[in-house]
């Protein structure tokens, strides 16, 4: 048998190894493959250079673990398989957290931290004018990371992953020498979850640094990046070699009394035996919050770890949990983030990239440059507003930061370094992909067209084609398992697949046809089978789900549910869309928008969706081969589940947009008008007819003390 050098450059040889070898030859076959995989498990998590694909990778480890369950002698110690965290989908084992770690809402001015603070007040039904107070420390540009404590003992942490489920990293996180693995405190809560930062201090950063050079070893762009790979290596001892620490900023523990305080949760942690941050303020005011960003700001040469903004929370934790959050961000925390690095570069292209739903996206190719520590070799100019307004051209000189130092824009055009020769930029009429004539949609409500221009010609087009019917199979779509976008790029360049519909009509084609798609190479009657066992299963769906399969722009996950929560049924969605096109400015789209929860965009681009003849036909064929449900809402069980519940009047105690938040987390329906399926009717100050209708129709009516009564013995 060959060396692994060279088999590990060979299919011909994987595949090979892939056949069940005699016992006798087992112990040499498993000797090769744990070879291998060292070696690519080398290649992959600390070179960044894999040789082979993940699909060669998954196939060459799965057989190592099934060769070892055949003949158990072969499982040693250091054996691939018996490496901590290194399963065969190279991948830690997924956590829940208590709750999610979500991101957190950024602001980088004044006027935009004003108008957070006026938000919370609206909900809170607060006085416009009275500053609610606020906890600020400095953000860290870390790792976030959770620690999970039982009966003070640390027993699981994970990294943030999605938000819902993180990355178990408990070992790696052990290794942090400011992490304590007990909490020796009085009064500890059983169960408790600390939220914090890994980071590394300047030094030591440079300290990794100069060891991956000694060791030949490609260096790190910025300590964020070092902190984040030291974290996620599968031998624990690598991290323990690293300096890390952690800085802890927040613990959940759902006994904590409702007249608490984040300032207190603070001071508590510290108590606990963890680091937090020593810069830290109370503010009352705004001119308070805008004082502690400056002094944080001047004073952020002088740190020695990297910080890129100010975190306020509003302190008072009864507050907070009113408040909630909405699906990325919490309601009552912001980040105020530093103005970012910029740079000079030069714009050497502008492309135009054509998405999911045909706009037309300008990018400017850029000289690369660092900015902030990260190399930039493009920045998107959004639309063809944008690149007018800045008047940026191929050949100009241009300054580039990284929003939220994060995101590469071009800021602006040094234009008194411009050649002369250099021509404005003109955005095709046409679409580089398919050479359809492009479109701006006018908007009837506002009086104005798009800022982005779109492909007319939808799924005739192939970047459109191909984007969209991936994104109908993905699991957050129609999920259909087994179909991925190399499949469907197969099944569209043979002629199998045009429009959504097509795909349930798929198998009896394929029994129809002389060619089978089982006979293709890489396809095979197994896998086939088990996706068209996939794509039947697929056609039953909920109506959330059914509207995100549609791919309507702004409408993901949370914008479906929110449609699918107001229409129900398919057939009355139906109704309504006919009724927005008959009508755009008329009762359905305004209810849509009267929706706290949806905004001009997304009515908007609902329009621009249906007012296109050929994505409607699409949709009604796509329907025609599923059978969609009535949406149902999750109910928590309480004393006004599935209860409808109007609100009416200006309440007291809390906003009527707080309330309806409050009714609709505990299950209940809230409507806008009342009718004799009306539950209950709850009535604030100055209530007007919709008091007296309630009377008429003998609907129980609720004063806002009975309300409140209500939710919290609930």
């Amino acid at each position: 048998m060959e060396t692994p050098d060279n088999l590990i450059h060979l299919q011909s040889d994987l595949v090979d190894l892939l056949r069940p070898p005699q016992e006798k030859n087992a112990m040499h076959h498993h000797t090769i493959l744990s070879t291998i995989i060292s070696k690519h498990d080398g290649l992959y998590y600390r070179h960044n250079q894999p040789e082979i694909t993940d699909e060669q990778y998954d196939a060459l480890r799965l057989f190592l673990e099934q060769l070892e369950s055949q003949y158990p002698f072969l499982k040693k110690n250091d054996s691939p398989t018996q490496r901590v965290g290194a399963e065969h989908d190279e991948k830690f084992e997924k956590v829940v957290h208590l709750s999610p770690m979500l991101s957190l809402a950024k602001t980088l001015n004044t006027k935009d931290m004003t108008e957070f603070m006026k938000g919370i007040a609206r909900i809170l039904a607060h006085d416009l004018s009275t500053f609610i107070p606020v906890f600020a420390e400095p953000k860290i540009d870390g790792v976030s990371a959770s620690l999970l404590y039982e009966n003070g003992y640390l027993v699981r942490g994970a990294s943030r992953g999605n938000g819902t489920e993180g990355e178990n990293i408990t070992e790696n996180l052990r290794t942090i020498q400011n992490i304590p693995e007990r909490l020796c405190a009085k009064n500890v809560p059983h169960i408790c979850e600390i939220r914090g930062e890994v980071f590394f201090s300047h030094d030591a950063f440079n300290a990794v640094n100069n060891k991956q050079a000694i060791d030949n070893k490609p260096l790190f762009a910025n300590p964020r990046n070092a902190a984040s790979g030291s974290l996620r290596m599968l031998d624990a001892r690598i991290t323990a070699e690293r300096p890390l620490q952690f800085f802890a900023y927040d613990f959940l523990d759902h006994t904590v009394p409702h007249n608490f305080n984040q300032h207190i949760i603070h001071d508590i942690l510290s108590s606990y035996g963890f680091s937090v941050q020593a810069l830290k303020r109370l503010c009352h005011s705004l001119e308070e919050a805008e004082d502690f960003f400056e002094n944080i700001n001047n004073k952020r040469p002088t740190f020695d770890y990297d910080i890129d903004g100010v975190v306020y929370k509003v302190d008072n934790i009864d507050y907070q949990r009113r408040l909630g959050a909405l699906s990325r961000y919490p309601r009552y925390a912001v980040a105020w983030k530093f103005m970012s690095n910029t740079v000079t570069t030069y714009v050497e292209a502008i492309d135009i990239q054509v998405g999911r739903t045909g706009q037309l996206t300008p990018v400017a190719r850029l000289k690369p440059v660092l900015v902030g520590g990260v190399m930039v070799t493009n920045a998107s100019l959004h639309n063809e507003e944008e690149i007018a307004r800045k008047d940026v051209r191929i050949g100009d000189k241009v300054i580039v930061k990284r929003a939220g130092d994060v995101i590469p824009q071009i800021e602006s055009v040094i234009k008194e370094s411009r050649d002369t020769n250099l021509q404005p930029f003109i955005f095709p009429d046409t679409c580089p992909c398919c050479g359809s004539p492009t479109i701006k949609p006018f908007n009837k409500r506002l009086g104005r067209h798009f800022a982005e221009r779109y492909c007319s010609s939808r799924l005739s087009c192939p970047a459109q084609q191909l984007e969209t019917l991936a994104y109908m199979v993905s699991k957050n779509a129609l999920d259909i398992k087994g179909v991925a976008k190399k499949h469907i790029a197969f099944l569209i360049e043979k002629g199998w697949l045009r429009h959504p519909a097509d795909l349930f009509t798929l198998q009896q084609r394929n029994d129809d046809s002389l060619i089978k798609i089982e006979n293709y190479p890489g396809w095979g009657d197994l896998s086939v089978h088990n996706i068209f066992a996939a794509i039947e299963k697929a056609r039953h769906i909920s109506l959330d789900r059914f509207i995100i399969t549609l791919g309507i722009r702004h409408i993901g996950e949370k914008n479906a549910t929110i449609l699918a929560r107001y229409f129900g049924s398919y057939s009355i969605f139906l109704e309504s869309i006919e009724d927005i096109l008959n009508d755009p400015e008329g009762k359905t789209s305004l209810s849509l928008l009267e929706n706290d929860n949806l905004g001009e965009a997304v009515l908007e681009a609902i329009i621009f969706y249906f007012q296109d003849a050929t994505l409607l036909d699409n949709m009604h064929l796509l329907a025609e081969q599923l059978y969609i449900a009535d949406y149902k809402e999750t109910i928590i069980a309480s004393a006004i589940s599935n209860k409808i519940i109007v609100f009416t009047g200006t309440l007291q105690s809390t906003s009527r947009k707080e309330a309806k938040i409050i009714a609709e987390k505990l299950g209940a329906k809230v409507a806008n008008t009342i009718s004799k399926r009306t539950d209950y009717v709850i009535i604030g100050d100055n209530a007007g007819k919709k008091k007296q209708l309630a009377h008429d129709l003998n609907v129980p009516i609720l004063s806002e003390k009975q309300w409140q009564e209500i939710i919290t013995t609930t």
